[in-house]
């Protein structure tokens, strides 16, 4: 008896350790009293997600130290893996509720590299201030470009 095609393929890709269940799903965590939503765009193996929710949670306690508390009771954070030199060439902030960020990531740099980098904490203090849309973009851009650097 012949296997579809997509079974054949679909377990090819796990026996070769390409796919993870947990790829779609989303994974929360809660920390100073605001929920942290991750959805994994990509399919990262175990000790990529492990590194990755590692790099976020150093994020989140950065920015805690602005002042006493996180921008906002929920944060939605999407990672989708993509081809780079750099830890983390590209995020954008979502302004659709819950708000959050969604970060292009390189999930083969090491975990020094993603704490190094300015772009999560850039991206997550634009969510401290209301969207001030593109006639006032300056102070928005602003403050995280500031606060990248402070913390």
């Amino acid at each position: 008896m012949q296997q579809p095609l997509i079974t054949l393929v679909l377990n090819a890709l796990l026996l070769a350790g390409l796919s993870h269940p947990a790829f779609g799903k989303d994974l929360s965590f809660e920390y100073q009293n605001t929920r942290f939503e991750i959805r994994w765009i990509s399919s990262f193996n175990v000790e990529q997600e492990r590194k990755l929710q590692r790099w976020i949670k150093h994020a989140a306690r950065s920015l805690h130290q602005l002042n006493g508390r996180l921008p906002r009771k929920a944060i939605r954070i999407e990672i989708q893996a993509t081809a780079s030199n750099k830890a983390v060439p590209f995020a954008q902030v979502i302004r659709e509720r819950p708000q959050g960020v969604r970060f292009y990531v390189n999930p083969n740099r090491p975990l020094n590299e993603f704490k190094k980098d300015w772009t999560a904490i850039h991206e997550l203090v634009h969510l401290y201030i209301p969207h001030p849309g593109q006639a006032d973009v300056w102070l928005s851009e602003g403050l995280a470009t500031y606060y990248q650097y402070l913390l």
